[in-house]
Parts: C-alpha cells; structure tokens; sequence
C-alpha cells in the first residue's frame, strides 16, 4: 500500500534589535530562505521563518502591561518551537529594554530563571534560545568559527550523538564543525575502549600519511583492528 510522509514545519527564529538589521533580514527571505525553502519541500518540510519584527497581534489587549507581556511571551514561546535553529543578527544597538516586571513575569511563566533588570528583549532571545542550553551553547560557539582544518577529529565517547531535531536529524557536535568548515568529523557513536581506540587512531593516522581519503583510512585501520579484535565483547 502507498504511503504518504507527512510534510513538516521548520521553524527558524530570527533574533536582531526590532529597529536594526532590515537589509539583513529582507536578503534573508528574499534570497536564502526562498532557495533553502525549496530544497527543504522536495523533502516535505515547510521553511517557517519567524521574524517578529513585523510586530505581534495586540489588538485585543488595551493594557500597555498586557501588550509588552504579551510581546516577551511569544518570543520565548517562539524561540522554544523554533529549537534549535536560531539566527542573530547584532549591530550597534543594544534593543528595547523591557520593564522588569513583565520581563520576571514572562521568563517565570517560560520556566527560564535569569536576572532579567536592565536586559534588552534581544539579550534576552540570546540567553534562552542558546546560552541557557549546554548543547546549544557548545554548539552556537562552533558554528561562529570558521576553520580551514581537512579533518576534525572528537576524541570521546559519543561524540556523534547530539538531539534529534523534530525528526529531521541529528544535531550535534559534529555537525557544527562540518557548519565551522571542517569537510570531515570523525566521532563515535558509543561507549568505545581506551585501548582499543588507540589502536584505531593510531592505524587510521598512518593511513593519513599515506595519502588515504580518511573514509578509506579509517577502513583500513578497522581491519586491521578487526584482527587483533576478531571477537570483541
């Protein structure tokens, strides 16, 4: 029986100072998201970029306390569904800098504990959307690198692994080096042995030397691995 993949949003919060940045953000949806969202429906996932400053329907609401909460809520609510892909454009301008009241009441309401007097909203998506997160945090620092390294290797256990981002895939710490520039991650995907990866690396760098693509060197170096290990536990 046929069957049908479901098309998907993908979220993309877009986070700037609301008076700055306008060039930036019209070649962003003119040019790359238009060409992004193209690749991305062949795969049935829509390209959903969220750019606020557009402004948030506050119509309904007459208070002025009412209508700048609101604004703080639906930008972390915003941030949070957009997970995790966040862009930030800065300039000079520090940004609106909310009243503290509304600003504790929304990130309480978020679940996001911070010191929020004196913060601008734009300092505030940066917190949240990536300094409040281990992961994120780790991984938006790589991705701000530009590196001209052939090959990026992760000495650790599961280093492959990372969050599955809304069933699309992985996104981790490899990833972010290959974003970085690195063409190659080598990373591992389980719990490994000292010993035994030691070996390994050992053998896959005198494939290097020889002139091996690090696909065919790091072949090389399991059979040879493989025969000392021919029944590994």
């Amino acid at each position: 029986m046929e069957t049908h993949q479901l098309w998907r949003s993908r979220p993309v919060f877009i986070s700037s100072p609301f008076r700055d940045m306008h060039a930036e953000r019209d070649y962003l949806h003119n040019f790359v998201f238009s060409e992004l969202a193209e690749k991305l429906r062949v795969r049935r996932h829509h390209l959903e970029p969220i750019d606020l400053r557009w402004g948030i329907e506050t119509i309904s609401t007459d208070e002025v306390y009412a209508k700048e909460l609101l604004v703080l809520k639906v930008c972390l609510s915003e941030i949070e569904r957009s997970r995790p892909y966040m862009l930030v454009l800065l300039g000079d301008r520090y940004g609106w800098i909310p009243p503290a009241d509304r600003m504790k009441a929304a990130t309480d309401e978020a679940g996001f504990r911070t010191a929020a007097e004196g913060k601008s909203i734009t300092e505030l998506e940066i917190e949240f959307g990536i300094l409040n997160s281990p992961d994120q945090k780790t991984r938006a620092d790589i991705f701000t690198l530009e590196t001209d390294a052939k090959l990026v290797v992760l000495y650790a256990c599961n280093t492959a692994g990372g969050e599955i981002s809304q069933g699309y895939e992985l996104v981790g710490m490899s990833r972010a080096f290959m974003y970085a520039g690195s063409p190659v991650a080598v990373a591992s995907l389980w719990k490994v042995s000292d010993a035994s990866t030691a070996k390994l690396m050992s053998y896959f760098y005198s494939e290097i030397k020889k002139g091996n693509s690090a696909g065919q060197a790091m072949r090389e170096a399991q059979l040879k691995l493989m025969k000392e290990y021919p029944n590994p536990n």
